[in-house]
């Protein structure tokens, strides 16, 4: 009897660290394949059941993964924009969040990360103008929310820099002075580019400001 209950002890361990695997391939693989992972984690939850006495819930909501793949997603893409994944992840976690408004701990246990982290990253996020400090329901907790108008702020911060490229690239034509067209090329193209968005996007930000104004006015009134 010994025997066999560490035989059964050590097969249960062996399904554990194999379910944890597939907890991370959840996590990192694309979405096509998910099916295929929860029926495997599905079969692993019934083996287990089968050789033990611990309840066992099956995994057959695909919310949860959905989200993790969102949230990664969304840090992967800040990371490209030169901003820390992590920052990326916690903008993730506040854009889907119910509620809106998200404490340090309720993020910090999201995405298994330390509470001194997640401070430091929502503070950056706030200076980028994406999230907001709210008042906290809680004593002496910090809770945060994506910012109504982030997008549109973080944008006119990103066309404050093409103005700057814009003068740079002014600069860089007055330093070739008269030299042939082909050699002045390369830096015409940035010029008229970054020309182009100083002139064009400020009114495409003004309309989008309109439509969002006006679209929460809209959900604000009593159904």
């Amino acid at each position: 009897m010994a025997a066999s209950a560490c035989v059964r002890s050590g097969f249960i361990k062996t399904l554990s660290k194999f379910k944890l695997m597939i907890g991370y391939l959840f996590y990192f693989t694309n979405l096509r394949n998910i099916q295929y992972l929860r029926n495997v984690m599905n079969v692993i939850n019934s083996c287990v059941s089968l050789h033990s006495n611990t309840e066992v819930v099956a995994m057959d909501s695909k919310q949860p993964f959905e989200e993790m793949h969102f949230i990664e997603d969304i840090g992967l893409f800040f990371e490209q924009m030169g901003m820390p994944r992590m920052a990326g992840r916690i903008l993730g976690v506040l854009l889907i969040s119910d509620p809106p408004a998200q404490s340090i701990t309720d993020i910090a246990e999201r995405l298994k990360a330390s509470k001194s982290s997640i401070s430091i990253m929502a503070r950056l996020l706030v200076e980028d103008g994406l999230v907001e400090r709210v008042a906290s329901p809680v004593p002496r907790r910090d809770y945060y929310r994506f910012k109504p108008g982030g997008w549109i702020l973080y944008m006119r911060q990103w066309l404050g820099l093409m103005s700057a490229l814009h003068q740079i690239a002014e600069r860089g034509l007055a330093l070739m002075g008269e030299k042939p067209p082909e050699l002045r090329a390369r830096l015409q193209e940035a010029h008229d580019l970054f020309s182009f968005i100083e002139q064009e996007f400020p009114a495409l930000l003004a309309v989008l400001e309109k439509k969002r104004t006006a679209r929460a006015s809209v959900d604000l009134q009593p159904s």
